[in-house]
């Protein structure tokens, strides 16, 4: 586990590469998130890692022009880093971004098979209520709910909030005298 002074240096180790990277402008780096750093015990390596968007060989490419820079952004780091050392800088790339979104498609394509299932067909239907059919698990087909629909809804809710209106009706208040807005006269 990392030292407070160790997480200290990661975060400003990556506020310091990204201005770094900022400043060299390489048009074929890419698109570059920096999503981490972990700094040695002894502050003399960082491995900083990156995401690259793209193909897997624009990654591979933008991975190898930082690494070739490295020793530039090391240099342009020292100063602003403020440590005896600056720390000799590796560059790995980060696959949880993409590990990340590929979890995500899968997610919507799970959704997109419960809310599209494919009909049964009528065999399949008089088999399911003879009971002879046994699905496997895990099988997309999802149990069909019925609800009321949004005007039902807020039917309902304007209904329960007009009886609470009702059963606490201000008329019955002692001390309190309706006004008529209408004898109010302009302020015109």
């Amino acid at each position: 586990m990392p030292s407070r002074r160790q997480e200290r240096v990661n975060k400003r180790i990556v506020q310091e590469v990204v201005t770094a990277l900022r400043r060299i402008k390489r048009d074929d780096i890419g698109f570059v998130t920096l999503t981490r750093c972990e700094v040695s015990h002894d502050m003399r390596h960082a491995t900083v890692f990156l995401s690259i968007y793209g193909s897997s060989q624009q990654q591979e490419h933008g991975l190898e022009v930082i690494r070739h820079n490295a020793s530039r952004i090391r240099f342009m780091i020292g100063r602003p880093l403020g440590l005896k050392n600056t720390p000799q800088l590796h560059f790995e790339f980060d696959s949880t971004v993409a590990t990340g979104d590929r979890m995500l498609q899968i997610i919507r394509e799970a959704r997109q098979t419960d809310r599209d299932p494919s009909p049964l067909t009528p065999v399949e239907v008089e088999e399911l209520v003879a009971g002879s059919v046994a699905r496997p698990a895990g099988e997309a087909r999802p149990l069909v709910t019925v609800r009321p629909s949004d005007d039902a809804l807020f039917e309902q809710a304007r209904q329960e909030m007009q009886a609470e209106a009702d059963s606490t009706a201000l008329d019955d208040t002692p001390g309190w005298q309706p006004i008529d807005l209408d004898a109010i006269p302009d302020a015109d």
